[in-house]
């Protein structure tokens, strides 16, 4: 974690947490960089652009390492200036409510998950498999991450249908009410 302060005040911070990730074939150590945060009345000083600096310096002694990130609109432009570079992206799914065209389709089965098991790391797996780059999400992972973490208030659920399975985490749900 590196922080800026004035004073006592923490006005600035980044973070960069391990991973063990899959490149392409291969596991390597890597860090994702995460918590990026400027206090409002001190942006436009470049305390985020400084404290990125300093992190990128320490994730670059390790040249055999993968780092990644999730940036939002705010920081993607300080991460593209800085040397990171895109993989891929992120899809967004939206749901939409099932209607009487879908009564022909194979049925589907949703249930939510209490616990993650073999099963689901494998359904990572396979995911995992398809790109170039995948975080290492093994049991002990997914269910300390996304289940076991009581910072995380996440749903998790788990869709079958005949030979084809798909895990999905849902983090934030909004109603068109709000």
């Amino acid at each position: 974690v590196w922080m800026c302060f004035d004073g006592e005040r923490l006005v600035g911070s980044v973070s960069a947490l391990p991973h063990v990730v899959w490149v392409h074939d291969r596991k390597a150590v890597g860090y994702r960089v995460q918590d990026v945060l400027t206090e409002p009345d001190y942006r436009g000083r470049s305390i985020y652009r400084k404290l990125s600096e300093f992190c990128n310096s320490f994730l670059d002694e390790d040249e055999e390492a993968v780092h990644f990130t999730f940036p939002n609109e705010s920081s993607e432009n300080v991460f593209r200036t800085s040397g990171w570079s895109p993989v891929g992206t992120v899809p967004l799914w939206v749901a939409k409510p099932i209607d009487q065209r879908w009564s022909g389709d194979l049925p589907l089965v949703c249930y939510p998950l209490h616990t993650f098991s073999a099963l689901e790391e494998a359904v990572w797996d396979s995911w995992r498999n398809i790109g170039t780059l995948g975080i290492d999400k093994n049991v002990p992972f997914l269910n300390w991450r996304d289940l076991g973490n009581p910072r995380a208030n996440y749903q998790c659920y788990r869709i079958d249908r005949q030979h084809s399975s798909a895990v999905f985490v849902l983090k934030k749900f909004r109603q068109d009410s709000g």
